[in-house]
C-alpha cells in the first residue's frame, strides 16, 4: 500500500454531466465497469463474489494482454469516496511495487459531477516516468466513458471560420484568431495567419452530446507576450435545422463581425436538437400560463366589472370596498411572469 497522504503521482479531474448520485450509483460497484467503459474486455470479483471491503476484482483489456487484479480498500457512499490498491498485474512492469488509487466525487451543482482521480505509485523512477501518462490518459478516458453513458451521442456539429471583418485601425496589424468551443468543454482554434490575414477557412468537427446547444467563439489578437481579446459571441443550436447548413456573420460587440458557417447532424429522426429538461419544464409551464390566460380574457369580455360596498361596524364612517370584481385579479398572464422570472432566478 501506498503513501496517501504524500503528493499523488498522477491527479486528474473532470466533469460528468450528470447528478451526483447516478454517477456513484453507475460507478461505484467494485466490478460492473464494463457496463460504462469500454476498454474492458472482462472484469469479475474473485471468490467468493462479495461486493464488500476487502474484495477483489480481477480484468483484462481489450487492447492488450495484461491483466490486473486490485482490492477495494475503502469506499464511501457519503462522501463519495473509494480507494483501492494493485494486488497483481501479469505481466509485471519492472520497477513497480505498489498502486494505490482514490476516487472521489462533489457535486459542483444538481446536475455536474466533479471526479478527481488519484493515485501514488512506489517504485522506481525510471518505472514511474513510464507509466504515469499511460494511467492519467486513462483516467481521463473513464471520465469521458461516464460522460457519454449519461449523455449518448446526439450527432456532431462541423463549424467552418470563413473570415472576421471590420477590424479597427492600429499601428500594428492586428493579427486574428478564433477559439471555437461548445457547451463550454470542448474547444478548437485556428492559428494565426501570417501576414495578418482575416480569412480563415478553418474547418472543424464536435460531437454533441449535450443538449445545452451552446456554441462559443472568441477571437483573439495574437501579440507577442500577452493575446487581446477582440469580442465574443454564442449561438443557440436549437435554433438551427438537421443537415441544414447556415452561414451567419456574428457580432462580437465591437463592431467587429466574425462569419461562420455551421452544420448540425443529429442522429435521431428529429430537425432540431431536443430542449434540456428544464427547457422543456420552462416551456410547459409557460403554455400553461398561456392557456389560463386565455381563460381568464374570455371572463373578462363577458363580465361587467361591479364594484360593491361595505360599511364598517362603527358609524359614521365613509363607505368601503367589498373585495374587488374579478376581473381585477391579477392575471394568469402576470402570474405566469411571475412564475417565469422565479425559474430564471432559480
Amino acid at each position: 500500500m501506498s503513501n496517501i497522504n504524500s503528493t499523488p503521482t498522477v491527479h486528474v479531474t473532470g466533469i460528468v454531466n450528470a447528478p451526483i448520485g447516478e454517477v456513484w450509483s453507475l460507478y461505484s460497484p467494485f466490478g460492473e465497469m464494463t457496463k460504462w467503459w469500454p476498454i474492458y474486455k472482462t472484469m469479475s470479483l474473485d471468490a467468493p463474489g462479495k461486493d464488500e471491503i476487502g474484495a477483489v476484482r480481477s480484468f483484462s483489456f481489450k487492447n492488450n494482454e495484461r491483466t490486473i487484479s486490485e482490492k477495494l480498500i475503502s469506499r464511501d457512499d457519503e462522501t463519495h469516496t473509494m480507494q483501492y490498491d494493485l494486488v497483481q498485474m501479469t505481466p509485471e512492469i519492472s520497477g513497480i511495487s505498489a498502486i494505490s488509487t482514490v476516487v472521489s466525487m462533489t457535486a459542483i451543482s444538481p446536475e455536474q459531477t466533479e471526479i478527481t482521480w488519484r493515485n501514488w505509485v512506489d517504485g522506481s523512477s525510471v518505472a514511474i516516468s513510464m507509466i504515469k501518462d499511460t494511467q492519467a490518459k486513462g483516467y481521463q478516458d473513464g471520465i469521458a466513458s461516464l460522460n457519454r453513458h449519461f449523455n449518448p451521442l446526439l450527432g456532431k456539429v462541423t463549424v467552418t471560420i470563413d473570415s472576421i471583418k471590420n477590424l479597427p485601425e492600429s499601428l500594428i496589424p492586428i493579427n486574428p484568431y478564433v477559439i471555437v468551443e461548445l457547451d463550454g468543454k470542448d474547444h478548437q482554434t485556428t492559428k494565426p495567419n501570417f501576414p495578418f490575414s482575416s480569412t480563415f477557412n478553418d474547418t472543424f468537427e464536435f460531437d454533441l452530446f449535450s443538449k445545452q446547444g451552446k456554441l462559443a467563439f472568441g477571437a483573439m489578437d495574437a501579440k507577442p507576450g500577452s493575446d487581446n481579446l477582440i469580442g465574443t459571441a454564442v449561438l443557440d443550436l436549437h435554433k438551427f435545422e438537421s443537415n441544414k447548413p447556415t452561414t451567419q456573420d456574428l457580432d462580437l460587440g465591437t463592431g467587429v463581425t466574425l462569419s461562420v458557417t455551421v452544420t448540425m447532424e443529429l442522429l435521431a429522426d428529429s430537425l432540431t436538437l431536443p430542449l434540456t429538461d428544464k427547457e422543456q419544464a420552462f416551456v410547459s409551464f409557460k403554455e400553461m400560463a398561456d392557456k389560463m390566460n386565455e381563460v381568464m380574457e374570455s371572463l373578462r369580455a363577458e363580465e361587467q366589472p361591479r364594484w360593491e360596498y361595505d360599511n364598517y361596524d362603527i358609524k359614521p364612517m365613509p363607505k368601503r370596498v367589498k373585495g374587488l370584481p374579478r376581473s381585477q385579479a391579477l392575471s394568469p398572464h402576470k402570474l405566469g411572469r411571475m412564475g417565469e422570472r422565479s425559474l430564471s432566478f432559480i
